[in-house]
């Protein structure tokens, strides 16, 4: 027994180193099982990473698939804009060589004056002292000099006054004329056939600008109901503050840029003028013709001064002409300068599209190389977590095949032995149970033994104590009779006492008889008892089997032990190189964040640059919408000829009034 509690105690003790070792694995199974877990959690969310990066490049393709189709709709919009700016070019240097001719005619109108007012000048001093009618006619002649250096818009208030002067001139003239003149009268008619030609292309042309002028009106016939009843009450004062309003606003505008509807006003006012100025043209023309032809046909024989008064008045009336034109040459120039600032403005937009498509493309460019060098980081992560994961995974899956052997083996094992110790353990408590009864059947022998034998000893004392009373009691009975009587009490107190003897002997076989039955039946039992001596045999084979049961379950946790021991070699061996790799896979990590980065700042700079091409296209639209309807506001259709095709005909009008006025001039001059 003391051996069996020391080897239950060893026992005991390896137990405890077991469980020790068993709670040392489990921690470490437990660290095993919390890595593997964060290894599950790092390649789900690698597997999440992955499929909202293909929905990201699928929705990139489609943001490329219309960058490249807004792209395209700038390119064919820019080359539009290239267009447009090839025409805003060409428009712009027809209007710089309008803007020298009609530099030039200024300077040609200039000569004109300055001759004009030499003519004057002569004519005074050749007829001064001759023809008192001179003095009136100087007087027109100053007013006449002075109205070109008014400006071009005070000719709608002065030509009237001027035609009427020229025909009072032509009805007072004759009555002073010298007769002595006559010799010069077939000149005069040859030079007044030639002005007639001159006034007939001049009203042939007239007719024409009438006709666009009636066009005009047609369009704006409310506005020149309005203009027509204020430029009746107009003074001069009034066209002069009009004049200064007029330059302002082109200050203005050369400040701040018009809108459509400003250069439609000032567009539609200055057709009024020009139309106004055209129809006094018309009046004074008709009135030259008038007093031409009745100068004809009542003074034959006129004088010299009154072919050069008529001269004069021609002259005066192609410079009002030539007035006239510059007029409307000024207004084409100005809407050339708004033609140029849009067609500046658009090209300006243009050229800023052109240079927002090129950092599009470039940062689309700069988008595709981070999201390449992106999916190479992602794929040295992938690689480097393999690397890193895979070795405890192999290592966790060995644990757990070595665990389930050596748990099944060890279970078995403590459950056989667990067996075995209770059957150990129930047949020693009933060897002690049948020790203890044994023992209690040998004291009942021994005490019922002696028992017997005290009651054989009392009974032998009264069997010889009877045997003497009997003996006794023969010897009275004979005696002699005359004896007896006197002997009878004596024989009366023997035979009580035999009786109670024999009742006592009675008694005594009686118990003696129970004693040895009882006996019996003791030794019976303790014969019974014996029969059970194979128990300590059977004990002793449990113990052999509870020994060999615990043996194995050593040699199953020793192998446990072993196996835990070669997993943490491999564990320990191929953790060696888990620091260099933790280093790079932090490295590959860092890399991808900043890829990440990286492409989340250039799709936001990517955006803002799309924002602002969108918001320069509108501009640009905007921009092509006012050029068109700046162009639009000229009238240019298909029946109505080009701006630049009209200003040039002005200045070709002028250059023929400029060219006859310099003609008459010289010959007067002659």
């Amino acid at each position: 027994a003391i051996q069996n509690e020391r080897e239950i105690e060893s026992l005991r003790k390896n137990l405890s180193v077991c469980l020790q070792a068993k709670e040392k694995l489990e921690r470490r199974v437990d660290d095993l099982t919390v890595e593997l877990e964060v290894a599950k959690k790092c390649d789900h969310e690698n597997k999440e990473f992955k499929a909202a990066q293909h929905q990201e490049q699928s929705v990139l393709l489609d943001a490329q698939t219309e960058l490249k189709t807004l792209v395209d709709a700038i390119a064919t919009a820019s080359q539009r804009e290239a267009e447009a700016h090839e025409t805003a070019i060409g428009l712009a240097k027809e209007n710089e060589k309008l803007r020298s001719e009609l530099t030039t005619l200024i300077e040609d109108n200039k000569r004109l004056v300055d001759l004009y007012e030499q003519a004057i000048v002569n004519i005074e001093v050749k007829q001064h002292g001759n023809y008192p009618s001179i003095p009136q006619t100087e007087d027109s002649n100053e007013q006449q000099s002075s109205r070109p250096s008014n400006g071009g818009n005070s000719l709608l208030d002065d030509q009237p006054e001027g035609a009427y002067g020229s025909r009072s001139d032509a009805v007072e003239e004759p009555m002073i004329v010298d007769e002595n003149c006559s010799h010069k009268d077939d000149p005069s008619r040859s030079e007044f056939s030639e002005l007639q030609l001159q006034l007939e292309e001049m009203h042939e042309e007239n007719d024409k600008l009438m006709s666009l002028y009636e066009k005009a009106m047609q369009e704006r016939d409310e506005f020149k109901r309005k203009f027509s009843e204020q430029s009746n009450h107009e003074t001069t004062e009034d066209i002069q503050f009009r004049d200064a309003e007029m330059d302002e606003a082109m200050d203005t505008m050369q400040s701040n840029p018009e809108t459509t509807e400003d250069i439609q006003f000032r567009d539609a006012e200055m057709d009024t003028m020009q139309s106004n100025l055209e129809t006094t043209e018309d009046i004074q023309f008709r009135d030259a013709e008038m007093d031409a032809e009745g100068f004809q046909g009542e003074h034959v024989h006129d004088s010299p001064i009154v072919a050069f008064k008529e001269a004069m008045q021609l002259v005066r009336v192609k410079l009002e002409h030539v007035q006239g034109k510059l007029v409307t040459a000024q207004d084409a120039v100005q809407y050339f300068k708004l033609l140029e600032m849009a067609s500046t403005k658009a090209e300006e937009l243009s050229s800023s599209i052109q240079l927002c498509c090129l950092d599009v493309q470039k940062e689309q460019e700069d988008i595709n190389a981070l999201k390449s060098a992106l999916s190479a980081s992602h794929e040295r992560e992938n690689a480097l977590e393999g690397r890193i994961f895979s070795p405890a995974a192999s290592c966790w899956g060995l644990h757990l095949k070595t665990e389930a052997l050596a748990g099944s083996k060890f279970g078995v094992n403590v459950e056989l032995m667990n067996k075995k110790m209770g059957q150990l353990s129930s047949l020693r408590t009933r060897k002690t149970e049948i020790s203890a009864a044994r023992a209690e059947a040998r004291r009942s022998e021994t005490e019922l033994r002696n028992k017997i034998d005290g009651l054989k000893q009392k009974y032998r004392s009264f069997e010889a104590q009877r045997k003497e009373t009997e003996r006794v009691l023969f010897a009275i009975d004979n005696l002699d009779c005359p004896a007896t009587p006197l002997q009878k009490p004596m024989n009366f107190g023997k035979a009580s006492e035999l009786l109670k003897s024999e009742e006592e002997r009675t008694k005594l076989l009686s118990e003696l008889k129970k004693s040895r039955e009882q006996l019996s039946v003791v030794q019976k039992e303790i014969k019974s008892m014996r029969n059970c001596d194979d128990i300590d045999g059977e004990i002793s084979r449990l113990e052999s089997e509870v020994e060999g049961c615990f043996l194995s379950l050593l040699e199953a946790d020793t192998e446990k032990f072993v196996r835990d021991h070669a997993l943490a070699e491999v564990w320990e061996v191929q953790q060696k190189d888990v620091p260099s790799l933790l280093v790079d896979y932090q490295d590959s990590v860092f890399h991808v964040k900043l890829g990440e980065e990286q492409i989340r700042v250039c799709e936001a700079s990517l955006q803002h640059q799309t924002a602002s091409l969108d918001e320069m296209n509108s501009k640009l639209s905007q921009a092509m919408r006012d050029l068109g309807e700046l162009l639009v506001a000229r009238g240019l259709d298909a029946s109505t000829p080009h701006v630049s095709d009209k200003v040039k005909g002005d200045l070709d009008a002028i250059e023929v009034h400029v060219a006859e006025a310099r003609q008459l001039l010289l010959v007067d001059n002659q």
